[in-house]
């Protein structure tokens, strides 16, 4: 017999109810074994190939991947289902060759009748769909609605990021400078692609800070954990052995969007860390790299300064950081609530998540400077961090919970064994991610005296409700 225990979180404003469950799942390893699930269709930063991983160690029956769109794993050609691996082959070539979103874009849509043969193979051979980030198959998902009405078959989406915040508290779009029209209209694309994902999901995995247009209950990513593969990302580079009293000590950013990730203000840090503690450190800002150059570059670092405005404790960068024996460094306003997220979590998972090294980016300069000054306490905590992340959001690990949550979804018994938040509509955080909360200010003015936005307020009010 197996048995998950889950504890929930809540991150409400005062007054909001929160379910809060803490029940035992007690079923047997071979009728979670005996699932057939299929995993796609976009892969980001490894997500999927860990959990396929994960999945197979548990000895799951039937595992198919159907990756159609890949940018940074080359490996996974021969990972994925045959006809998918031909879909990506050919995407990722005609990305090399023409060096274009639009042609790309065009590309796609002439795959079709590949992803329709797919989808027919999906039918007959998998109970259980995983979708990262709402990807479809087909226009306007309608592979997820006659996945829906299909007797036996079951869908679970999830998110990671961009594909559910919205883009005006999204520094991927408010530094591009759009004309507020465009960034009206973005918004409003996204939210009506979220709320029909929603819709037709039978589970959402995301997290709060991300999660504020969402109205569905949703599984906290946070406890299920993002996989980790150790394995993997020592497979590229190794920890070099650090004397604990190396000085200067070696400094890296690696940032893969210098707006998103603040470099601006990080440099301003540096530069007057400079003056005040000089010949203390080297700082190297690199841009880029392949992932396996990246790998190494962490590796031969002391600290890993990973970006100033994120809305999660750990990024992907910042997790090969542990493993890889450096000191990770990350800025958000989100750990202003991140405590108050985690009320009613096992204490192992709370002291975990408190754990990293994250605070807000007004505190951000003084832990860069603490962290210089008490290296080795920092590195030794790091060193007990990556333990626990090796451990707690392993691929197995993380597979394990996904397990259970599929066969909750396929028993009906989701709100039963598996933590969610009651109401969404709750959340109460509006500081986005990659951006500063004086530049998400001006956003919002500009929108609010606009046309564009009194128009689409009125037919669909929600879409601006997380606006500061």
């Amino acid at each position: 017999m197996t048995t998950l225990t889950q504890s929930s979180s809540a991150w409400t404003n005062e007054g909001c109810h929160v379910i809060a469950f803490k029940p035992t799942l007690l079923t047997t390893m071979h009728t979670l074994s005996s699932r057939r699930i299929g995993l796609g269709y976009i892969e980001i930063a490894g997500n999927l190939s860990s959990l396929e991983d994960g999945l197979r160690s548990l000895g799951v029956k039937l595992v198919v991947c159907y990756i159609l769109k890949c940018s940074r794993y080359k490996s996974l050609f021969v990972n994925t289902h045959s006809i998918a691996n031909l879909h990506l082959r050919l995407i990722y070539w005609f990305r090399l060759i023409f060096r274009s979103n639009f042609l790309e874009k065009i590309f796609w849509e002439l795959l079709l009748p590949l992803r329709l043969v797919i989808f027919v193979h999906q039918i007959f051979s998998v109970d259980t769909l995983y979708i990262l980030s709402g990807h479809s198959l087909l226009p306007f998902h309608i592979d997820y609605l006659i996945w829906k009405f299909i007797p036996g078959k079951k869908l679970i989406v999830s998110f990671h990021g961009s594909d559910s915040r919205p883009p005006f508290l999204n520094g991927k779009f408010v530094h591009r400078r759009l004309a507020i029209w465009r960034l009206i209209a973005a918004s409003l694309n996204r939210f009506l692609i979220l709320k029909r994902v929603e819709a037709l999901s039978d589970a959402i995995i995301n997290t709060p800070p991300q999660a504020v247009w969402m109205r569905k209950p949703f599984v906290n990513q946070l406890l299920i954990g993002k996989p980790v593969s150790s394995a993997k990302i020592l497979q590229y580079a190794q920890p070099s052995s650090k004397p604990s009293s190396s000085y200067p000590i070696q400094i890296v950013h690696i940032p893969s969007s210098s707006s998103t990730k603040g470099t601006t203000q990080i440099q301003m840090i540096i530069s007057r860390l400079k003056t005040e503690l000089p010949e203390l450190f080297v700082y190297n800002e690199l841009h880029n790299l392949s992932y396996p150059d990246c790998l190494s570059a962490i590796a031969e670092s002391d600290i890993l300064i990973d970006q100033m405005y994120s809305d999660l404790p750990c990024p992907n960068i910042s997790k090969e950081g542990y493993i890889l024996g450096t000191v990770p460094l990350v800025g958000g306003y989100y750990a202003n609530y991140l405590r108050d997220s985690l009320l009613g979590c096992s204490k192992i998972t709370t002291d975990f998540l408190l754990g990293f090294n994250f605070t807000t980016p007004d505190k951000f300069e003084s832990l860069v400077r603490d962290c210089i000054l008490n290296l080795n306490a920092y590195r030794q905590r790091s060193l007990e961090q990556a333990k626990l992340l090796s451990n707690l959001w392993s691929s197995r690990a993380v597979a394990s919970h996904i397990l259970h949550l599929v066969h909750a979804v396929h028993s009906n018994t989701l709100s039963e064994s598996i933590s969610f938040l009651d109401d969404p509509s709750c959340i109460n955080y509006r500081h986005g991610c990659g951006v500063s909360k004086d530049d998400i200010l001006s956003v919002a003015s500009k929108i609010r005296a606009s046309l564009p936005y009194k128009l689409v307020d009125c037919i669909f009010p929600e879409v601006f409700a997380p606006l500061p």
